[in-house]
């Protein structure tokens, strides 16, 4: 049975069945605002801990390389192989469901983290929060490859990722004026409070879309695959989906690095309070991020009529002009260009996210884009994300007995050679891009 929409009822069980027909590009868009709603969530929550970072350090009396763990590789780890077997359920089961659960559980976790009085028990509520967040991932991307074809999936995906720089700056916003007011812990529960809320909206509003209905191959062609051997044969099949994972890696080591010690370097090596900080940090990555989304995801779609290899071009050119950028806002000494040059910087990379996914879309089959990104997330939260703040926070332990608190400033230094090393990754995926695309059932791809 199914409503209006040709969609499944708001309250189908959790078995996702097939809708017969497309959602239309009307309600396509709601959806997406929703999706958006859970990014922003997303974000403010998983992101909240790099704002609070020095109080919670200075409270709980832990190393850089302890707090750099905390961030990165306990969150990344668990975040990671959690979604794994939610991106099986993402692919043969009701996506929305699954999400609206993920949502009001991590929400519940981070308000959880409020009430943490030792490094071990924030460490056990962070993992309830990557265990939330990872639900909801692969369903959120699988659903918007369905939502929207080739031609829009870069602008929408720009649109969610704008929710999520929401989230990430006025999260920090939030939690930085909480903490100076009250504490980090009450910023905290407030933060996780409104989860509950977006929950709902996504349960009772939004329907589960059909599969596949913009791309040519048949169920025959798209199957759902019975184990993780045949998804792994499939997915190591797709060879440009190497270099996509190669770079993507390298985004997440020099991204997540960057966005988790950013706080602490303008407090400790620009001497800025909890406040001060969490105002500039939310607009140097959200101004300079949000445009580079909108935009980059509206000039990729452009450039992917040509072909999907064009997206990775885009990616790669613009790694490369943000290496310099990052350099400069670095070893500035003046705050007004410090920030200038962070938001420039922002601009030129923070593009990386949407259209990326955007090309992992056109690079797998539908029924298969659960597990894709799934398998993505894996390897770029555990060994980028997860990696990024350790490596950083370790680097600044070591150096700091010889430069003092700028050993933070010479061990962010690392980011622009991983951006370099991006860039190339995304060159070599470039090579069989467009065949990859076709094999996964764009249409045009043959005249492109």
């Amino acid at each position: 049975m199914t409503d209006s929409l040709g969609t499944t009822p708001a309250r189908a069980p959790f078995s996702g069945a097939a809708s017969p027909n497309a959602i239309s590009s009307g309600y396509a868009m709601y959806i997406t605002f929703v999706i958006a709603l859970v990014t922003v969530l997303s974000n403010a929550d998983k992101n909240i801990l790099s704002v609070l970072l020095v109080p919670i350090q200075q409270d709980l009396h832990v190393s850089d390389t302890a707090m750099g763990a905390l961030t990165g590789i306990a969150f990344s780890l668990v975040y990671a192989t959690i979604a794994l077997p939610m991106a099986r359920i993402a692919d043969r089961g009701n996506r929305r469901n699954l999400i609206s659960i993920a949502v009001a559980f991590w929400s519940v976790m981070t308000f959880v983290c409020g009430l943490a009085t030792s490094y071990i028990t924030l460490l056990l509520a962070r993992i309830g929060v990557a265990a939330g967040e990872a639900a909801a991932a692969p369903s959120q991307s699988s659903m918007v490859g369905d939502l929207f074809s080739y031609k829009h999936r870069g602008a929408a995906l720009g649109f969610i990722t704008v929710g999520s720089l929401v989230g990430l700056s006025g999260g920090a916003f939030l939690a930085g004026w909480i903490t100076e007011a009250h504490s980090w812990k009450v910023a905290f529960m407030v933060l996780g409070a409104p989860g509950l809320l977006v929950a709902l909206l996504m349960f009772f509003t939004v329907p589960e879309p059909k599969r596949g209905v913009h791309e040519t191959l048949s169920d025959a062609d798209d199957p759902v695959s019975e184990n993780w051997r045949t998804s792994m044969r499939y997915l190591l099949s797709v060879k440009s989906l190497r270099g996509l994972m190669i770079a993507q890696i390298f985004v997440g080591v020099s991204f997540t690095g960057y966005l988790t010690w950013l706080p602490a370097f303008l407090m400790r090596v620009h001497h800025m309070g909890t406040a001060e900080m969490s105002l500039w940090y939310g607009i140097a990555i959200g101004v300079g991020g949000a445009l580079a989304n909108v935009v980059g995801g509206i000039v990729s779609d452009r450039l992917a009529r040509r072909g999907t290899r064009w997206r990775l071009y885009f990616m790669a050119v613009m790694m490369l002009a943000a290496a310099p950028i990052v350099v400069a806002a670095l070893v500035a000494t003046h705050l007004p260009t410090v920030i200038t040059t962070m938001i420039i910087y922002s601009f030129a990379a923070g593009g990386a996210t949407a259209v990326g996914g955007a090309t992992l879309l056109e690079l797998i089959r539908p029924k298969m884009r659960g597990v894709g990104v799934a398998v993505f997330l894996f390897c770029t939260s555990v060994v980028g994300g997860g990696g990024g703040p350790l490596l950083l926070g370790a680097i600044s332990d070591y150096m700091k007995a010889e430069h003092g608190e700028e050993a933070l400033r010479y061990s962010l230094m690392i980011v622009p050679v991983f951006l370099v090393l991006a860039a190339i990754g995304f060159f070599i995926s470039s090579w069989r891009a467009d065949a990859d695309a076709a094999a996964a059932g764009r249409p045009d791809i043959a005249t492109s």
